[in-house]
């Protein structure tokens, strides 16, 4: 064979060595990088499940499982809403009650339209011209579900259920009246002045006001069937300050001491190879879960220091965008996107998946959330003479005379979130209860 064509075989074999060689390393990194985004949106429990199938694989990756339900001072399953609906909780209150058969059936009526948080968000002349009964027997109805367990359920609103859990506390309730944001905001001064009381007092009757269940359902169920979630992220609250704890897989994870040494001594090629290469599986691992920590750890620490006021208070959620706190964290939104999915906070409240409180603006230029809009949709909604319901148009006019800058089609779209019928639904549901 002349020496040139055999110069041109050996280039071609060559460059098919490198093309596979690349081909190769390529589909190493891909794999790599698809694992590392795996295990960033793992939740604690899928995270379990895939150290222990890792270390099963790896001789060199050592992983003892890790239960979620560990002590750390909290108790979990008082954490986790009870299988009971609110609604039967009433009930068997009412059954229990000794009440008339009229009086019964206006309860039960009351029972029936609270509303997902405990709240009656209708006063006795709604509920009397609504089932034909005599106002004065629907107000004394409402007065009896309110003595009921759990206390501040069938008020009105938070104030409403937060007074009634106010012990005559006389400074409590003014404070409850007309302060709570500035408790909030940590205004203990202003309070003090406009109360004639010393800011220490003040700060004695926060700590009172953070015991208090501003949401009367907080901690039942649906009646629906239950699913079991494990948190994963706790949240406590010691003397105005947020403490999060947060599940960790990564402290039970390791390199087995013994094929280590194995490694280390030297042993055949073979067996050389398989332990570095089972060596960088296991440290690439290790690594992802570092990088997944850390940014769930940010993640959560942003999403605490936004939403302070519901988790101290139980109030409305702020404006929050995945994309605005990637921006805040120096991250990607996609990592933000996959560290929330699936993962659950635990805190007073109740039990929350991270998604829960991001919440998108209407405009750029508005800083009030869809979930503040939703609720004053609501309230509009609730307000409106029945047999004349305000359209999309009109709620808008009234939105905007709230001060909310808002277009007709986001008022509908929101409408339809809140499972608001529209207008002429409205009207002929309210025809057909006339009936």
């Amino acid at each position: 064979m002349p020496f040139m064509q055999f110069y041109c075989d050996i280039l071609k074999i060559m460059n098919r060595l490198n093309v596979n060689l690349n081909v190769t390393q390529q589909l190493n990194i891909t794999a790599d990088l698809l694992t590392s985004i795996d295990i960033m949106e793992m939740n604690f429990d899928e995270l379990n499940e895939f150290l222990m199938q890792e270390s099963e694989s790896n001789v060199m990756m050592d992983y003892e499982g890790m239960s979620a339900g560990f002590d750390d001072g909290m108790d979990l399953l008082g954490n986790i809403s009870q299988d009971k609906s609110l609604k039967t909780h009433l009930e068997e209150q009412a059954m229990m009650s000794g009440l008339k058969e009229e009086e019964l059936k206006i309860l039960y009526f009351l029972i029936d339209n609270l509303d997902e948080r405990g709240f009656l968000n209708l006063d006795a002349s709604e509920v009397s011209e609504m089932i034909g009964a005599k106002e004065d027997k629907v107000q004394k109805s409402m007065e009896t579900l309110r003595s009921f367990d759990p206390v501040g359920v069938g008020s009105a609103n938070v104030v409403e259920a937060l007074l009634l859990q106010s012990g005559g506390d006389e400074d409590l309730e003014r404070i409850i009246e007309n302060h709570l944001r500035d408790i909030y905001e940590g205004k203990f001064n202003k309070i003090s002045k406009e109360l004639g009381i010393s800011a220490e007092e003040v700060f004695k009757i926060s700590k009172k006001l953070k015991k208090l269940n501003p949401i009367p359902a907080m901690g039942f169920g649906t009646g629906e069937d239950v699913i079991f979630i494990k948190p994963e992220i706790f949240l406590r609250e010691e003397e105005g300050v947020l403490k999060t704890t947060i599940l960790d897989n990564k402290i039970n994870v390791g390199i087995n001491d013994y094929y280590m040494r194995m490694l280390r001594e030297g042993a055949d090629k073979d067996t050389v190879d398989y332990l570095k290469k089972g060596y960088n599986r296991a440290k690439f691992i290790i690594n992802s879960i570092e990088r997944r920590n850390s940014n769930l750890e940010m993640t959560v620490e942003e999403i605490v220091k936004r939403q302070r006021e519901f988790f101290l208070f139980g109030g409305t959620l702020r404006p929050m965008t995945q994309i605005e706190v990637a921006r805040a964290l120096g991250v990607s939104a996609s990592t933000i996107s996959r560290i929330v999915r699936n993962k659950y906070l635990s805190c007073s409240a109740g039990i929350f998946e991270l998604k829960y409180f991001f919440n998108r603006r209407p405009t750029e230029t508005q800083n009030i959330s869809a979930d503040f809009i939703k609720k004053q949709i609501r309230s509009i909604v609730e307000g409106e003479d029945r047999a004349k319901p305000l359209s999309d148009e009109k709620i808008t006019d009234k939105l905007q005379s709230r001060g909310i800058d808002i277009k007709r089609r986001t008022v509908a779209k929101y409408r339809k979130e809140a499972k608001i019928p529209k207008s002429t639904l409205r009207r002929l549901a309210y025809e057909e209860e006339k009936k």
